[in-house]
């Protein structure tokens, strides 16, 4: 019931704002008629009031002298009577400036609440209104009272404050009791404090910052500092973290069902977890480089945030647990036919040789990976790697023979693993399920992919600001060389630019790429998603559907049970796009018709979807209709612009042009429908660099068209609108600037030529959708800045900088910057660690070469894991200082004494802890002294079924990433029946 009225508090607002609206009117009425005993002419003259009217006005003279404030029967008339013409519209202009300025402050504060600014830009404002507000009173009353006519043109003379004497202050204190007022200001200050201290995360929803969705503009700081909410977000602490720890060691005869589910759930259970999902075929070894330096990246990531709260005791908010899957379609060669085994292929065997050179760039250090662990499956195999931060990838070996091959089978393997079997068969209560499968997340990849932990974070932003978030995107930016790849930019510029984020603002996104995408668990666990997705293809629609966009189709069904699909345009990632004619071909023509597959299947059951959905509403189904009639009528389109331009260009006439367009169509047609493949690309091969050719000729003869037709024509002006439109566009997106460079001629000439032959219908037609595209993107390019801002640290000059920090408030501020740097795997095993900084007159001094190329012919060996190598900075630090081996400049702070000197605190507290723990291990809470009298007590194993969660996020084992032995070379694949006889672990 909650949930219904956070959804239609603003509907409901709509009629308790009249109500309050009649409550104030019929108040005021009351007042007016107990005072004067009548209130007809309130109503009366009402309609006078707005109008031209006169305004008689008696002078006074004031009294002078004297203690006490001046009462209006002490005023003394003069007897002259002055009439001057009223400003009647002076009442609309106080209106209309109240209706601004504090719509202005309402949007305003609740931009600063959103981008975590919350404390300079919301809360002090707030607080300096009324202050502020009486200084400003008393000095325009100190100017009226100097000269009377200092405001004669700014106000009405008939209208100002009343201007107390100068002498007003200590009766305003006593007789008017300003006192009070004071009083209030202060309980206002103190009812009001939680605003200075917001605990709120980036990009919070309205309904999460404020308790009302509307304000009250007449006392609009009031509303703002009362309305806010106390941010009661559990922070994720160390302790919570412990309570996973122990959690592991927890049997299911532990694990019971509890009578009160909301005592059950834990504040563990509200922590992130990231599963990394990965598609792979067969990339090159430069895509899976980049694909395994994000991976790195983000193990890097992940064991800096977890050691910042287990040894700094950091609170993060944006902790998360991570695991990364591979799915490795077609893993295995064909076999031998003398042979009863199998071998994997060279695709498998290039990814286990690529970890090592992957991890060295990262690292930027020489580090050999141990060989994975190797597990026969039903499906095939698995291979199990622990990362340098702990963190587990596995690669799922699919054969073909035994499982379905392509992407969508893939995603259904790890869906039902990761959700159905991995989070679902957990011996935990339900309540603890729904709450861990809400901050579940399922980070979808492509195996070529390049990305950063901060576009992650950006998306994982996303769901934690709508609970009821499906699916989130990134921007995804083609990388690769050659005039294909050129137009791709251009294009996924645009459909990034203008598309995604016109969906966005309007509606939902329809396609979430699987190339870069997250997932939220519960959205995928929902009826009719997951199930349905395993649907298998019995009709050619489905094939279309279901395999050719399965990103789409998996997007449709999620929009079709209510969730929402959302666009981050400040989240990177970076594709390898097709370079040749015949990979892009293929690709386009899977897209396409998968495309308007999903459309159609939308806009059939636009009317649930509409009731289901509350994203999803009739204009943006409106808008989705026109977009599909464009689709539609392109091909025709396009046909019609050839044949008048083969007019104007070569001076045929109409009939002939239309022939000579006209068989080549057919042609391409017949070949399609009778010829392989390879023939229908090459056909198209030839077809396309004919009509390039041919096109260097119309564009001479649209040019001279559009000279005769002037600046004023109807396709002339919308070229130039659409030109315009996409030159704002790149300029609101300034670093890719250079993807309009790169397409805009292509674009122009397309868009110029499909709208000169068939006139002023199709202009106003595409017109429409550009002016909605242009105008979402506005908004959501202001969007896009508010998440840029909400991420990023602003140093602006009321910020302390880092020496004026205390040391404690720096650790807490930087401390998984100051980990990131602690754990960095190079130079662990030299004491001059860091010594070489750029920083410091005597910069050439510090090189030290002869002493790195004599510590590099050691071959010494590297520190095992990124905690390993914490650990030897952080318990070797000394504020004894002048060590060289004494840390730390990075690059955003530079650690002086005290701050060494807190460290010390903390590492003595850690170390503390652990004594501790460590003594009750041994003592009371140890298992031993409750073994059974007959021997010694053994521990079950625990099966598939019966895992926990930490299960599903190991920690604290034993290091296995890295080997002592330099000549351990990668995995030596072997034979299906070897791994039967060494592991007996399915």
């Amino acid at each position: 019931m909650k949930q219904d009225l956070n959804q239609t508090r603003y509907f409901m607002y709509v009629f308790i704002s009249i109500w309050k609206m009649l409550c104030f009117f019929c108040a005021t009425c009351v007042i007016i008629w107990i005072q004067e005993s009548s209130v007809s002419h309130f109503f009366t003259e009402f309609s006078n009031g707005f109008g031209a009217h006169a305004i008689t006005i008696e002078e006074i003279k004031p009294v002078l002298g004297g203690t006490s404030l001046p009462d209006i029967s002490e005023l003394i008339p003069t007897g002259d009577d002055i009439t001057v013409q009223a400003h009647d519209m002076t009442p609309v202009y106080v209106l209309l400036i109240n209706v601004f300025t504090t719509y202005l402050v309402y949007i305003s504060g609740k931009f600063a609440c959103k981008i975590m600014i919350q404390g300079f830009s919301y809360a002090f404002p707030v607080n300096l209104t009324i202050p502020v507000s009486i200084s400003l009173l008393i000095t325009l009353c100190g100017l009226r009272n100097g000269d009377p006519c200092f405001f004669h043109d700014t106000f009405p003379g008939y209208l100002f404050f009343q201007s107390p004497p100068v002498y007003f202050l200590n009766d305003f204190i006593s007789i008017q009791h300003a006192w009070i007022w004071l009083f209030w200001l202060l309980s206002q200050t103190w009812i009001s404090l939680h605003i200075w201290t917001p605990k709120c995360e980036r990009l919070a929803s309205t309904e999460k910052l404020f308790v009302s969705p509307l304000y009250n503009s007449f006392l609009i700081d009031q509303s703002m500092a009362l309305n806010r909410r106390r941010d009661d977000q559990a922070d994720v602490k160390t302790e919570d973290l412990n309570e996973m720890q122990n959690e592991r060691n927890e049997t299911t005869s532990n694990v019971t069902g509890a009578s009160d589910p909301r005592n059950n759930i834990k504040s563990s259970d509200s922590i992130t977890r990231i599963y990394v999902c990965a598609t792979m075929w067969h990339e090159t070894k430069e895509e899976m480089i980049e694909f395994l330096k994000s991976i790195m990246r983000m193990d890097e990531d992940q064991c800096a945030r977890r050691l910042a709260q287990k040894h700094l005791e950091v609170v993060d908010r944006d902790y998360y647990e991570l695991e990364t899957h591979i799915f490795f379609d077609d893993a295995f060669a064909i076999p031998n036919p003398s042979k009863d085994d199998k071998q994997v292929n060279r695709f498998v065997k290039l990814l286990v040789n690529t970890m090592d050179e992957a991890a060295t760039e990262v690292h930027q250090t020489q580090i050999h990976i141990r060989a994975p662990v190797k597990y026969p499956t039903a499906y095939g195999g698995r291979l199990v790697w622990t990362l340098p931060g702990k963190t587990k990838m596995i690669a799922h070996l699919k054969d073909k023979s035994k499982i379905r091959p392509k992407k969508r089978w893939s995603q259904v393997m790890y869906m039902y693993y990761l959700l159905g079997h991995r989070l679902m068969e957990l011996p935990i209560p339900v309540d603890r399920k729904d709450v861990i499968a809400e901050n579940t997340f399922l980070l979808a990849l492509d195996g070529d992919i390049d990305f950063h932990p901060h576009a992650v974070q950006l998306l994982v932003d996303l769901m934690k600001k709508n609970k009821n978030l499906g699916a989130a995107c990134g921007r995804i930016h083609p990388v690769g060389s050659g005039p294909m790849v050129w137009y791709q930019m251009f294009e996924y510029a645009i459909g990034h630019w203008l598309q995604k984020a016109t969906e966005h603002m309007i509606g939902c996104v329809l396609c979430s790429p699987g190339c870069f995408s997250l997932f939220r668990a519960a959205a995928l666990m929902d009826d009719n998603v997951m199930k349905k997705y395993t649907t298998t293809v019995e009709e050619a629609r489905h094939s279309v559907q279901y395999d050719q966009g399965e990103d789409r189709w998996l997007c449709t069904l999620i929009l079709q049970q209510g969730y929402q699909v959302e666009y981050s345009a400040a989240s990177d990632a970076y594709t390898h796009c097709p370079e040749g004619f015949n990979e892009f071909y293929n690709q386009r023509r899977r897209w396409i018709p998968s495309t308007i597959a999903n459309i159609l299947d939308l806009l059939q059951d636009a009317k649930r979807t509409i009731k289901i959905n509350d994203s999803i509403s009739g204009p943006y189904i409106a808008y989705q209709i026109l977009l599909m009639a464009g689709t539609i009528l392109g091909p025709g389109t396009i046909f019609l612009m050839l044949v008048g331009a083969f007019v104007a260009a070569f001076q045929i006439d109409n009939w002939t042009s239309f022939y000579y367009n006209l068989i080549p169509i057919l042609l391409f047609m017949l070949v399609c429908f009778t010829c392989k493949s390879n023939i229908q690309l090459f056909v198209a091969q030839i077809l396309s660099t004919a009509y390039a050719l041919i096109m260097m000729a119309v564009i001479v003869g649209t040019a001279l068209q559009l000279r005769e037709d002037g600046i004023r024509s109807p396709s002339a002006i919308f070229l130039i609108a659409m030109t315009g439109s996409f030159f704002i566009a790149a300029c609101l997106h300034l670093e890719e600037f250079y993807c309009i460079i790169l397409g805009i001629y292509v674009h122009i000439t397309k868009e110029y030529l499909q709208l000169e032959p068939i006139g002023l219908v199709f202009v106003f037609f595409f017109a429409l959708i550009l002016v909605i595209q242009f105008t979402a993107m506005l908004f959501h390019r202001f969007g896009t800045i508010s998440h840029i801002l909400a991420s990023t640290d602003l140093n602006f000059y009321c910020t302390k900088k880092a020496e004026d920090l205390s040391p404690n408030a720096l650790l807490n501020k930087n401390g998984v910057d100051i980990v990131k740097e602690m754990q960095q795997l190079r130079d662990v095993d030299d004491p001059g660690y860091n010594k070489n900084s750029n920083s410091g007159p005597d910069r050439s001094g510090r090189r030290k070469t002869i002493h790195k190329l004599e510590n590099a012919a050691k071959h010494k060996r590297e520190a095992g894991t990124l905690e390993e190598a914490f650990n030897r900075r952080f318990f070797k630090m000394d504020t004894n200082g002048q060590s060289p081996g004494t840390p730390l400049r990075t690059k955003r702070i530079t650690m002086r004494r005290e701050t060494i000197k807190a460290f010390e605190n903390r590492r003595d507290t850690v170390i503390e802890e652990r004594r501790k723990s460590r003594m009750q291990t041994l003592g009371a809470n140890n298992d031993y002294d409750k073994l059974p009298a007959g021997g010694v007590q053994l521990r079950s194993h625990r099966n598939s079924t019966t895992m926990s969660v930490q299960d599903d996020f190991p920690r604290g084992q034993m290091n296995v990433a890295f080997v002592d032995d330099e000549d351990a070379n990668s995995i030596q694949m072997r034979a299906m029946n070897n791994w039967n006889n060494n592991n007996t672990r399915m």
